[in-house]
């Protein structure tokens, strides 16, 4: 199995219908129409083989390496990121390339979704959003809400950073975990979470920016709960494309051009997003607004950068309505294209500076 969008690079090994090395521009034109390149590198040079993985990361192609006579280590020492040895040609000419779907390809997802901005560890926040977007939240024995159901089918998207900053990191997270398992739910990964996840496994990690409130809180509940914990945030994916290609979930947004891609490049903006290298008055860093020159065909929904109101740009609209700095959480409601906010129970976190 390789993903649906990969460079195959065969190395001693031989197939019908592989380019040959030498057509660069012909495998860079095929990489950005999409699909699968297979490329007979057999004879090319260690530089050319490594010109081929820069051309399919740039490209958010996942390089893919089917080797005769090779080690798999060599080979990934070389950038490919899936590594398929095999003893001798006869072994090739047995190999069918079945591709499958990248983690974020959920574009069989048709909604209708309700999609919620960033909730920063606000779970009462979160309950009463749940409740005015008409979703019937269910509580265990000790009274924890651990699940929330629409009774028209509709499904819940996050768009990240579930936690940190907040009065109750676990609270959301319980809850969101579980939308997720019962399938009411789905999340992409912020930033938050990113350093989350780093930090439960005992990565030295600064703990600013509410990290240290997460730690915290998080102390307080079981081994088994912090490794669920774990294990969620660190599967949760940079983005998705649903409703057949429509709509694109990223935390921190995400240009047309990266929109079902894998690759680092990818990630660091969609979980990021990208800094103009300036700082605001407050001492807020100011961000590229990617939204202003978007010219996309799907919808763009994201949070990350605080604002005051939810508005559209260009197809994109930025969900994080600053709830945990006293501000609102807001969602989407999609496809009708309907704000449905809360407001803040109070600050729960101070900011510098004003929502934009």
């Amino acid at each position: 199995m390789i993903p649906d969008l990969s460079l195959v690079v065969l190395l001693g090994a031989r197939m019908a219908g592989a380019l040959p090395v030498d057509r660069y521009d012909v495998i860079d034109r095929r990489l950005r129409a999409g699909g699968v390149t297979v490329v007979d590198a057999t004879d090319a040079s260690r530089a050319q083989r490594a010109d081929l993985v820069v051309l399919a990361k740039r490209r958010s192609a996942t390089p893919v390496a089917i080797a005769v006579g090779a080690t798999e280590w060599s080979l990934r020492e070389q950038g490919f990121r899936r590594v398929h040895v095999l003893p001798d040609q006869s072994a090739v000419d047995a190999v069918r390339l079945v591709t499958e779907r990248l983690p974020n390809d959920l574009r069989h997802e048709t909604g209708p979704f309700d999609v919620i901005g960033d909730v920063h560890g606000c779970r009462v926040e979160l309950e009463h959003l749940l409740r005015e977007l008409g979703y019937v939240v269910a509580h265990d024995d000790r009274g924890r809400a651990v699940d929330a159901r629409h009774p028209e089918g509709r499904k819940v998207a996050f768009v990240g950073d579930l936690v940190d900053r907040g009065p109750d990191t676990p609270g959301v997270l319980r809850l969101a975990m579980g939308m997720a398992a019962a399938g009411n739910a789905l999340a992409v990964r912020g930033n938050h979470e990113d350093k989350l996840v780093k930090a439960l496994r005992g990565n030295d990690v600064r703990r600013d920016h509410g990290l240290a409130e997460s730690m915290d809180q998080l102390a307080e509940e079981s081994a088994g709960f912090r490794q669920r914990v774990l294990e969620f945030c660190d599967a949760l994916v940079p983005h998705y494309v649903l409703d057949g290609g429509a709509l694109v979930l990223a935390h921190a947004g995400l240009p047309e051009r990266y929109h079902g891609r894998e690759s680092s490049r990818m990630r660091s903006l969609a979980i990021w997003g990208e800094n103009t290298g300036q700082s605001d008055d407050a001492g807020n860093p100011i961000r590229y607004p990617w939204a202003e020159e978007y010219e996309g065909r799907a919808t763009v929904l994201y949070g990350h950068t605080p604002v005051a109101e939810a508005r559209w740009v260009n197809g994109t609209l930025c969900l994080d309505t600053g709830c945990v700095f006293g501000g609102k959480l807001t969602a989407l409601r999609y496809p009708e294209r309907e704000v449905v906010s809360v407001p803040a129970r109070r600050t729960w976190f101070a900011r510098p500076g004003a929502l934009r």
